[in-house]
């Protein structure tokens, strides 16, 4: 079986040597850590791209944007130390398919690669609880993507909440497309 390539960008790679050598560990994955200064001088293609806005300062935002949209098909996902929601909005660019607050364990980095390589948006439960929190926010939400948020708040995954609802998984993942856009 071919190895899921994983890249971590980052202003500090070193931050993040723990959640390499636990994907590292597992045989499936291949994983990978850079500046982001150094990303477009790379010519490998991966299958998932994890970011981590530590210590990002607004200049390296622009750099980060430009250089992510270069593998604009390449699903990212955002590993954050904040889940404001002004702040949550500056990633809401590239194909972000994931966020994972820095407080999540580190095991929830994988689980979040292998949902989104699966075609699902991924919120940890630090974000799902924020989410579920902001209740201006809250109140744009139909209510059966109020139903299908408080499903995932609940661990069940995409497939399990549309066979507990009697619709297609497609639908569930359309449900959380639309609520990632009304949120963040």
């Amino acid at each position: 079986m071919k190895k899921i390539r994983v890249l971590f960008l980052s202003v500090k790679p070193a931050f993040l040597a723990a959640v390499i050598s636990m994907l590292n560990a597992d045989p499936f994955f291949l994983a990978d850590s850079d500046f982001y200064e150094n990303y477009n001088k790379r010519n490998k293609k991966y299958d998932v791209i994890v970011f981590n806005d530590n210590s990002v300062t607004l200049k390296e935002y622009s750099i980060i944007k430009e250089d992510l949209n270069t593998q604009p098909n390449t699903p990212k996902i955002l590993y954050t130390s904040s889940v404001d929601k002004d702040y949550i909005e500056l990633f809401s660019f590239g194909n972000i398919k994931g966020i994972v607050s820095q407080r999540a364990e580190i095991t929830i980095i994988k689980e979040a690669v292998e949902k989104v390589l699966n075609g699902e948006i991924y919120f940890c439960r630090y974000i799902k609880s924020y989410l579920a929190g902001n209740s201006q926010s809250i109140k744009t939400l139909t209510q059966r993507e109020k139903e299908i948020l408080k499903l995932s708040q609940k661990g069940l995954k995409h497939k399990e909440i549309a066979k507990m609802l009697f619709i297609d998984k497609r639908t569930v993942d359309t449900h959380f497309q639309n609520i990632k856009g009304k949120l963040l």
